[in-house]
């Protein structure tokens, strides 16, 4: 799963705690999350850095980008979620955070999966 996300959106900052327990939940499972910071300059990758490392636990793999690859894929907006099948096949695209839809799509994955779909008490 590819999110795409910046240090000023507030949206994107707002989902970031549960972002994290599904990340951590997905990731124990065997999804791979990248996030990619869509900042405007060399600056923002920095501060990224920064913020990722205060906020997020979860071992995504961080890159920045100029917008250029969000632009590039489904969707529109930040942040954005690309989730991809072990095929490499879109499976889901989505701007904005809503937690029970990208849930269901990757309890969508398959069985193995099917306990991501369920929000954790």
């Amino acid at each position: 799963m590819v999110e795409f996300w910046a240090t000023w959106c507030g949206p994107c900052l707002a989902a970031f705690a549960k972002l994290e327990s599904l990340y951590s939940q997905a990731m124990g499972l065997g999804i791979v999350i990248i996030t990619i910071e869509s900042g405007r300059t060399g600056q923002d990758s920095k501060i990224a850095e920064e913020f990722l490392a205060k906020h997020r636990k979860s071992s995504c793999s961080n890159y920045h980008d100029d917008g250029e690859i969000n632009r590039s894929l489904l969707g529109d907006g930040l942040p954005q979620f690309v989730l991809m099948d072990a095929s490499g096949k879109i499976v889901h695209a989505g701007s904005g955070f809503d937690e029970h839809e990208l849930r269901s799509a990757l309890g969508h994955l398959g069985p193995e999966y099917a306990s991501l779909a369920k929000k954790p008490n």
